[in-house]
């Protein structure tokens, strides 16, 4: 067992633990070098003020840095989707280093498992991480589109289809349609085959990926057929062919087109 130590309680128990019930099992302790800050651990040198530590007890103590510590969380995070702190961290980096010197211990062909358990809060160390490694909260992930990211001329631009054009699409090439009035509306009357994704939801939808078959064409309607075309050039945006109902449901309706009761 390798553990960071703390107040060294879990290490001395889990490791009492397993050697109760495996008297070949190591346990190493893993301490911070002098000097070296790494929250919930503690340096070689402090561990006499710790009334539970037991130097004979473990089989080998290593140290690393708050680098270290800061190198392995960030390995977590990017590979496993582990936002551990920074004893996980440290506890992660040494523990690899001493695996690998185990690993040379084994004859060929020779296998052995090892589990890592980790604690996974790392919100609690952003001020420990912006003081020791400021660079990485400075990191940005490539900006995605976004609906703010659409211009008044853009949306100006995005294509209508008079509802005469998109009654016949439904009925030959099954576009999807998506209404975007709220659920109250939509229950009143709706065109047939219409899906109702409020504004805000359809939002978080398109943003986040794609939700939509590429080879299908989408309809969005609203009442008026204003809202609905900054939807459609974003959608355009992401690469949809999408287009507006010319004045909205009003228009539907008006031509006296189907529409469903929910």
């Amino acid at each position: 067992m390798i553990g960071t130590l703390g107040t060294a309680g879990s290490t001395y128990g889990l490791g009492k633990f397993m050697k109760e019930k495996n008297h070949g099992s190591k346990t190493i302790g893993v301490v911070s070098e002098p000097g070296e800050v790494v929250p919930g651990g503690r340096s070689r040198k402090e561990m006499w003020e710790v009334g539970i530590f037991d130097k004979d007890f473990y089989d080998k103590i290593v140290s690393g840095s708050t680098k270290e510590a800061i190198e392995g969380m960030k390995t977590l995070s990017r590979k496993s989707g582990v936002l551990g702190g920074p004893t996980t961290g440290l506890n992660f980096k040494a523990g690899l280093e001493v695996l690998k010197q185990e690993d040379k211990q084994l004859e060929d062909g020779e296998k052995k498992k090892a589990v890592f358990i980790a604690c996974d809060r790392m919100e609690w160390y952003t001020e420990f991480i912006e003081k020791h490694s400021p660079e990485t909260l400075k990191q940005r992930t490539k900006k995605g589109l976004t609906l703010s990211d659409i211009s008044e001329e853009q949306i100006e631009q995005a294509p209508n289809l008079s509802p005469e054009k998109v009654k016949n699409k439904i009925e030959n090439d099954e576009p999807i349609v998506l209404d975007i009035r709220g659920n109250f509306a939509y229950k009143t009357g709706h065109i047939p085959t219409a899906i109702n994704i409020l504004d805000k939801t359809l939002t978080e939808i398109v943003e986040q990926g794609e939700p939509f078959p590429e080879n299908k064409e989408i309809i969005v309607t609203c009442a008026i057929g204003e809202n609905s075309k900054k939807y459609v050039s974003f959608l355009q945006q992401k690469g949809y062919q999408a287009y507006s109902i010319e004045n909205g449901i009003q228009a539907w309706k008006e031509k006296g087109f189907e529409l469903e009761e929910q």
